[in-house]
């Protein structure tokens, strides 16, 4: 697990610096955040670019354009997939009782988003929904919580005190100890690791740059993001004080590299 992530880190930080090369070069993110502007991250998918996973994204945000109605979650998936490719998860909506022929019975509008429609509609059935390796996947949120989606965030310009050398041991984990709780006591508490949830948080330093490794499913990843990109357009780091802490840090098992709150 350690070197797993260290190589998935070091993957993440050869692409900022290789930005010379096209293949690396996407519309979006920053390669490497700066402040005021969107936090720069890499999804950890084999199967999928970075490139790719915008273009889907990019996908999603554009208005419908036609007034639609959809009658069943297979007919909405249908005309997902003329958006993008997308697949409903079979097994795992069986798993919870439910079918492809799950009734919706909903008017879509031209100026609605297919990001907003998921949002909207797949919660009244228990469901979620995931980008991995290029398709959209329809699924329960169990198995969401089960094949979780790691990305690595470069947090730097919000961390920029971890850098400083003068900085004790205990001062630096206060510093990520205070984004770290701000996330998890402000996008669904009750899912992380520290109350007994599946989704991890994971940090570590590689030159000079502050990274989070998140392990979640892929809905809240664009609500931290989105989070994350926010406070960074404030444009200054977090600075040290005594932050309500969500986990204990003192009892925090260190798995090869240190983890947030885990007990």
């Amino acid at each position: 697990m350690r070197f797993g992530l260290i190589a998935v880190c070091f993957a993440f930080m050869s692409a900022g610096i290789a930005q010379e090369s096209p293949e690396m070069r996407f519309e979006g993110p920053a390669e490497l955040s700066v402040p005021g502007r969107m936090i720069a991250f890499r999804t950890i998918d084999p199967a999928m670019t970075r490139i790719e996973e915008q273009q889907l994204l990019t996908r999603l945000h554009q208005p419908w354009g036609q007034q639609s109605h959809c009658s069943d979650l297979q007919q909405f998936a249908a005309m997902l997939n003329n958006i993008l490719p997308t697949n409903i998860d079979q097994s795992s909506l069986q798993e919870s009782g439910l079918s492809n022929n799950q009734p919706i019975n909903v008017e879509i509008h031209a100026h609605e988003t297919p990001i907003g429609l998921l949002g909207r509609l797949l919660p009244e059935m228990n469901l979620t929904w995931s980008i991995r390796s290029g398709i959209c996947s329809i699924e329960t949120t169990e198995t969401a919580a089960e094949r979780q989606v790691v990305r690595v965030y470069d947090v730097t310009p919000l961390l920029a005190n971890l850098l400083e050398k003068t900085l004790s041991s205990h001062e630096r984990d206060e510093v990520f100890y205070s984004l770290a709780n701000l996330i998890q006591n402000s996008v669904h508490p009750d899912i992380w690791e520290d109350l007994g949830g599946p989704s991890t948080m994971t940090w570590m330093t590689i030159n000079n740059r502050c990274l989070l490794v998140i392990a979640t499913n892929y809905e809240v990843h664009l609500t931290i993001e989105s989070l994350l990109s926010e406070l960074n357009s404030m444009g200054y780091p977090i600075s040290l004080g005594h932050p309500k802490q969500f986990g204990d840090p003192t009892k925090s098992t260190r798995r090869g590299l240190p983890k947030f709150g885990h007990p």
